[in-house]
């Protein structure tokens, strides 16, 4: 009779404790993420400060995490996009500005004055609402940001309403005004002319504030050169290991990675097929692994193979790169591994699905979306830690 009482053998390189509850691992390294923030401080100018986009939980990565990364390298300026975000970052930091990206959400003033949050002003209603909040209230300065709107046409106001705000005092003389900025729709396209038409437009806006710090880069941006640095740059995607230079190099250093183990091992004959839908079939006698992770745990269903789309993510195992095949399951998927030898790859031996040799950006072109996606999707049934990728 078989021996049933270790249940907790390990191989030697996983790194999985006896009380996990998900046989795949999710590692975030903080000195990555710290890196990242001084590799992109390092393209600016000395009078110029960088500061760090943490919404969405960071990228996916968590707040908590990336904000203290960030943090010990010297970000004192932050980004978030709703302001029960920054209510989560001022429990942690109280010497920081933050930053609220979707500006004045109605009826929240007191809410952002009590946690000291800065809305990014968007619209001329959210100006006048916010006004109306100081004079009510008695306060002669409230730290507000101004976005305008330099071609993207998704948030900020207008030429015209810019006009209007620099030439009708009353609007803004309740306000300490922290910033005026605007976003880049194609930083990541530097020889798009829409690059050089929203610097121009950005240029004309900010003179009508002269006394005011200006924004405009984001991680692209940043490498569009001085001319777009201004007075604050405003980081993102590059600080968790996104290429802000596509076609280039990545000057980041990744900082998430997923280890998933091996649950089962078969063996299809040429016709065999593997997944739901029966949509890749063997062609030739193949070995395969049953891997734990699936898209419940934001592994994209994208990234599912097929006997005609045969080209899809790559993982890696006991180095080489292993191709995914058939459909991505709810908790499991299954990957190629008739390059190794019978029983060179055993259940419990971890794939990496994203890390040093799975970068984010190449995960998300197999799936055919972008980095951030596959960021901000990243599970909560991993187990999580911080560590050395």
């Amino acid at each position: 009779m078989p021996n049933l009482t270790n249940h907790n053998h390990k191989t030697d390189n996983q790194p999985f404790g006896v009380d996990g509850a998900h046989g795949a691992m999710l590692t975030i390294d903080p000195h990555a993420l710290a890196n990242n923030y001084l590799t992109l401080k390092s393209q600016l100018r000395a009078n110029t400060r960088c500061a760090a986009v943490v919404k969405a939980n960071a990228y996916g990565v968590g707040l908590e995490i990336a904000a203290k990364a960030f943090y010990d390298a010297g970000a004192r300026d932050f980004f978030v996009a709703l302001p029960q975000e920054g209510a989560v970052l001022r429990k942690l930091y109280q010497d920081v500005r933050i930053f609220v990206l979707a500006g004045l959400l109605p009826g929240m003033s007191p809410f952002y004055r009590q946690l000291n949050l800065i809305a990014v002003l968007n619209s001329i209603s959210e100006v006048e609402e916010q006004a109306a909040f100081a004079v009510n209230n008695n306060i002669t300065k409230l730290a507000v940001a101004l976005q305008f709107d330099s071609g993207m046409k998704r948030l900020g106001m207008s030429e015209a309403e810019a006009h209007i705000l620099s030439t009708q005092s009353h609007f803004l003389e309740h306000f300490d005004l922290q910033l005026v900025m605007s976003h880049l729709a194609c930083a990541d396209m530097p020889q798009d002319r829409m690059n050089q038409t929203q610097l121009s437009n950005f240029r004309q806006l900010s003179q009508l504030f002269p006394k005011t710090p200006h924004s405009l880069a984001n991680s692209s941006g940043i490498f569009l050169g001085a001319d777009y640095h201004f007075d604050l740059v405003r980081p993102g995607i590059a600080l968790y290991g996104g290429n802000p230079t596509p076609g280039l190099k990545n000057p980041m250093q990744p900082v998430a990675s997923i280890h998933a183990e091996v649950l089962q091992i078969q063996h299809l004959e040429v016709g065999q097929s593997v997944g739901y839908g029966a949509t890749w079939q063997a062609r030739k006698p193949t070995q395969v692994a049953t891997v734990s992770t699936g898209y419940a745990d934001g592994y994209l269903r994208s990234a599912s193979t097929s006997s005609q789309r045969t080209r899809g993510p790559l993982a890696y195992l006991k180095g080489k790169y292993v191709p995914i095949i058939g459909r991505v399951s709810m908790d499991v998927l299954a990957i190629d591994i008739s390059e190794f030898s019978n029983g060179h790859i055993k259940r419990g031996d971890l794939v990496e699905l994203l890390g040093k040799h799975v970068l984010v950006d190449e995960l998300a072109q197999g799936c055919g979306t972008i980095s951030y996606e596959i960021l901000t999707g990243l599970g909560q049934r991993y187990q999580r830690r911080t560590g050395q990728l």
